[in-house]
């Protein structure tokens, strides 16, 4: 069992080398070759059709059950093998230190099996065919996922429920993450959830309607109560109390998800299909880490305002680019999203606010190329902006902020999102 000794913590070089099979995937694929006349069975979930066949066939098995079964033979010890490889490859094999906390390089080569979990009736779109997989030997989907009650889950769904499960992830107090088309229309922090909830949903009530409510906690009871006239498609969170489970049990048709708060592991690796093959990264998952901004304005933020522009830095993560979040301490306050200049993220941030934008501070998931933006943001009374640097005209864009009275720091990291 190589896949379930090298999951162990604890395990040792030696133990998993020990692992490693060698005359059982040999046989197996000596009879899966010679399917002919040899039935290979690698999975005991097929004992019952064969069984059934073997009766039917009186003691034989028709000619294409055995070519499915070699099939999957053959795919069964093509993972044992990959799961070799990429344990040697990842820096857990021997001779090797995989516990630097350096991010590591990507693997050379990367084997992928992959195990259709569902089929959804479609994908983003009607004419569109979709399945949902999982990785074979993983943790399972969302950290493994449970429905617990509603509809079917659609390929919109998974795509925008775990996009919300990370957003909701990245802060500490009690935090409700509205998700509509993989973009925040609104994030709030309090002391309870149900006070995060209403804080969320002042910032887009209209976006909000048919959207997807990540919880960064237990959805308890008066959570449940404040979500009753919103119209969702998706709840997930951690863990449910039994009073709010009985109030999400009166709407039948709401996707109710249990699954654990997301954690970024040094082994992960966001993979994009295009043409022709994949694009890998490693997540976007580092830590916040204020300490090491640094402000190049004249005024400096006050302790309020630094806390929202830690706020609007953390949902800037997972806004589409180019981003544009206005926020308080406690709320998103306007979203640009997904546009192709960073000023008009600007305009689009503040035509869409229904809170008051004055007082407000802006968190940009990238430098701004010219001033104009920053001069959009300070007409309509936003105090300070957090934001990467490394424009050629950031002394332009720092002198612009001092012209305005704006205080202005600086990550020096970038929160792309495509």
């Amino acid at each position: 069992p190589f896949t379930d000794t090298i999951a162990r913590p604890d395990v040792t070089s030696d133990e998993a080398l020990e692992m490693i099979d060698i005359g059982g995937p040999c046989m197996t694929r000596a009879a899966a070759k010679n399917h002919h006349g040899v039935a290979v069975v690698v999975d005991p979930s097929d004992y019952p059709a064969v069984l059934e066949a073997l009766g039917e066939g009186e003691g034989t098995l028709p000619a294409e059950m055995r070519r499915e079964l070699a099939l999957k033979a053959f795919r069964h010890t093509q993972a044992y093998d990959e799961a070799i490889v990429e344990w040697m490859e990842n820096g857990s094999g021997p001779s090797s230190a995989n516990d630097s906390e350096e991010a590591s390089a990507l693997p050379e080569s990367l084997s992928l099996e992959l195990v259709s979990e569902f089929e959804p009736r479609y994908g983003e779109n009607p004419h569109q065919a979709a399945a949902i997989y999982s990785t074979r030997g993983g943790s399972g989907l969302f950290g493994g996922f449970e429905k617990i009650q509603g509809k079917e889950l659609s390929w919109n769904n998974m795509l925008d429920a775990d996009a919300a499960r990370k957003l909701a992830s990245l802060f500490d107090l009690p935090t409700i993450a509205i998700l509509k088309h993989n973009n925040p229309c609104g994030v709030g922090s309090a002391a309870t959830l149900a006070e995060a909830y209403e804080l969320a949903l002042q910032c887009d009530p209209v976006s909000a309607f048919g959207s997807i409510v990540a919880v960064n906690g237990e959805a308890d009871g008066d959570l449940a109560e404040a979500m009753r006239e919103l119209f969702v498609e998706v709840v997930i969170a951690s863990s449910y109390s039994p009073e709010a489970l009985a109030i999400y049990g009166r709407k039948k048709n709401l996707r109710v998800l249990k699954a654990p708060l997301y954690s970024m592991k040094k082994s992960d690796i966001d993979l994009r299909g295009v043409d022709g093959g994949f694009l890998g990264q490693t997540p976007d998952g580092l830590a916040l880490d204020s300490s090491s901004w640094e402000c190049p304005t004249k005024r400096q933020p006050d302790e309020e305002e630094r806390r929202a522009l830690e706020f609007a830095w953390r949902v800037t993560r997972y806004v589409k680019s180019n981003a544009i979040v206005l926020t308080n301490a406690a709320q998103t306050i306007g979203v640009g999203a997904g546009q192709m200049s960073r000023v008009d993220s600007c305009r689009l941030a503040i035509d869409k606010a229904q809170l008051p934008v004055g007082g407000s501070v802006a968190g940009s998931d990238a430098f701004f190329p010219f001033r104009d933006g920053v001069d959009v943001l300070a007409e309509a009374g936003v105090r300070s902006i957090v934001q990467p640097g490394g424009s050629r005209r950031d002394d332009e864009i720092v002198a612009a902020a001092d012209e305005h009275g704006m205080a202005m720091v600086l990550t020096a990291r970038r929160h792309f999102r495509h």
